[in-house]
């Protein structure tokens, strides 16, 4: 089991904790500093079949076959044991950033990310 937690601190959410692969460290990244209030945006690029690849300053965020994958822009420069990027489907991704979203907009204290095999659970506390 992987998972990350973040806690919000001044108005930001700091990654605290992270354990597992260095994918689920990417898509801590992505969550608490490229998103931002592009939420819908990220959401609607999911279903976009003109759209293949997009990311921010740090991270990227690619469609392969029916999955997404999140890495870092420059991972080719990276250690072999740090190309692995968070690799999802693009219903799971929508449903992370669906359930982030609220949990920001109601200002919890702490969010919990865990993921079990295919099973990714996003969780707050107020």
């Amino acid at each position: 089991m992987e998972f990350v937690k973040f806690s919000l601190s001044h108005e930001h959410y700091d990654i605290i904790e992270c354990m597992g692969k260095k994918g689920i460290r990417y898509l801590a990244d992505f969550l608490s500093d490229e998103l931002g209030d592009a939420s819908q945006y990220f959401k609607d690029w999911l279903w976009d079949s003109s759209s293949y690849a997009t990311g921010g300053n740090y991270i990227y965020l690619r469609k392969i076959d029916d999955k997404i994958a999140i890495g870092v822009e420059w991972e080719d420069e990276l250690p072999t044991e740090e190309q692995a990027p968070f690799e999802t489907t693009k219903e799971v991704m929508h449903s992370i950033l669906d359930r982030w979203q609220e949990l920001v907009r109601k200002n919890a204290k702490e969010i919990l990310i865990t993921r079990d095999g295919d099973n990714v659970t996003v969780e707050g506390k107020f």
